[in-house]
């Protein structure tokens, strides 16, 4: 994928610290970009693996039963409510004001009475990153975090404090290229994997977030984005659930398009991540050009 950067954008990346090498001439690294298909796809045995992020102490899909079995971890893991969780009613015929207070108010798993805040989706910056409650009605980009970070106001924003100026960055100068008479930045919608704010990371991926993946996926149904762009190695776990993929290191997702039921999707490095892996901001914008090559396409 050639990069046409504007200097007006060029002097962006720079200002965030990226530097972008120049590609090799090699006829097979410019090959032209491959086109979607729901097909499995085969990882590539040369695949970058830049710095990995966190590991996760809990696969997917792991019972509860086998988290650690420390006195503390299993006072996280225990439900704090002995009734049965009321059963969630069908998604698909509730409208997006009440499927944002079905998440809202969601008690299917330990995560629902201890979290200190939910958050369902925003728009990406300024003064529109508050929760939408009318369903938007173009989304070019679904951008999919790992979780809801709890913000000073108490509030649950997809990105946290120190990694929203970043992310911000990210964004303005992708919005730099756009044509002037699409307003690019209307069309792309927040949200994350899970929808509430998790008191320990670890928290992140067990059978729960099955749970929150039923919200996420009827999001994804009815916005219908042109391209899924999912920020850290949780939700790409989540999203990726039941495939070959799923318990891939993000480095070995990064850079190719997959899919999601259908969706194209692109994975790569949270910015939370990338406040500590400086390196790899160049990989992340290199992902993020080739979410903008797969929205173009299916103009």
């Amino acid at each position: 994928m050639t990069l046409n950067l504007t200097p007006r954008r060029d002097a962006m990346l720079q200002e965030m610290g990226i530097v972008l090498f120049a590609r090799s001439p090699n006829p097979r690294a410019q090959a032209p970009l491959a086109r979607v298909s729901s097909a499995p796809l085969r990882m590539s045995p040369k695949a970058s693996t830049p710095s990995p992020e966190p590991k996760i102490s809990r696969p997917l899909g792991a019972s509860l039963a086998s988290a650690p079995t420390s006195e503390a971890s299993s006072a996280v893991s225990k439900p704090l409510v002995s009734s049965p969780a009321k059963p969630l009613p069908d998604l698909q015929t509730l409208s997006w004001s009440d499927l944002n207070a079905c998440v809202a108010s969601c008690d299917q798993c330990h995560l629902g009475p201890q979290a200190p805040a939910r958050h369902f989706g925003s728009k990406p910056l300024g003064a529109s990153s508050s929760p939408i409650d009318d369903q938007p009605q173009e989304v070019s980009w679904l951008v999919v975090s790992d979780a809801p970070k709890l913000g000073l106001d108490n509030q649950a924003h997809v990105f946290n404090a120190a990694s929203q100026p970043l992310f911000g960055q990210f964004f303005k100068a992708l919005e730099s290229t756009s044509p002037p008479s699409k307003p690019w930045g209307e069309t792309v919608y927040l949200t994350s994997a899970l929808k509430c704010v998790p008191l320990k990371h670890e928290d992140a991926l067990g059978e729960e977030s099955l749970v929150c993946l039923s919200f996420l996926r009827e999001q994804i149904r009815r916005l219908k984005p042109k391209v899924l762009v999912v920020m850290g190695r949780v939700a790409a776990q989540i999203l990726l659930a039941g495939t070959p993929e799923h318990l891939q290191p993000l480095g070995r997702l990064r850079g190719k398009i997959l899919s999601f039921e259908g969706t194209p999707m692109v994975v790569t490095y949270s910015p939370e991540f990338l406040l500590h892996a400086q390196p790899d901001k160049a990989l992340c914008w290199e992902d993020l050009c080739l979410a903008q090559s797969i929205e173009a396409q299916s103009a």
